[in-house]
């Protein structure tokens, strides 16, 4: 059986109840069941301080290289990453300042060329030094 990495990750919240959660996502962070990473992690009665979504916005509405100027409202803060400038990509150090876990839930086949590769590679670097854990939720069998 294949699980998601979200699935992996609920399936034992207990050391992550008192942690401040960002979490990287879009339309593809999903449990094996298909509810939604944040609507889980929610549920799950952990702190999720905010959403940050890729290129072409959190439900993958916008086109490719056009800026995410809105997101839908889910109870929390949703930051898009993904704007008219470079530094549009980075997240603003305000963002970073309330949490100390990044989760990366994005599922991808690699043929987005670089794009969400890109959005982690930057995000780590804007959190290195700090006292941030970045951690990819990846896929296990």
């Amino acid at each position: 059986m294949i699980q998601s990495g979200l699935d992996v990750f609920v399936s034992d919240t207990k050391p992550y109840q008192k942690r401040k959660i960002a979490l990287i996502a879009n339309q593809t962070s999903v449990t094996g069941t298909l509810r939604y990473s944040w609507e889980v992690i929610k549920s799950e009665g952990l702190r999720l301080q905010r959403i940050f979504s890729p290129e072409h916005g959190l439900f993958a509405v916008e086109q490719d290289q056009i800026a995410v100027r809105t997101e839908p409202e889910l109870g929390c803060e949703v930051v898009s990453l993904y704007g008219t400038s470079y530094q549009s990509l980075i997240p603003d150090p305000a963002f970073l300042a309330d949490i100390d876990l990044v989760l990366f839930d994005i599922q991808d086949v690699g043929s987005r060329y670089y794009t969400y590769l890109n959005t982690m590679a930057l995000f780590m670097k804007a959190i290195s030094g700090r006292d941030i854990e970045f951690t990819v939720l990846p896929t296990r069998r």
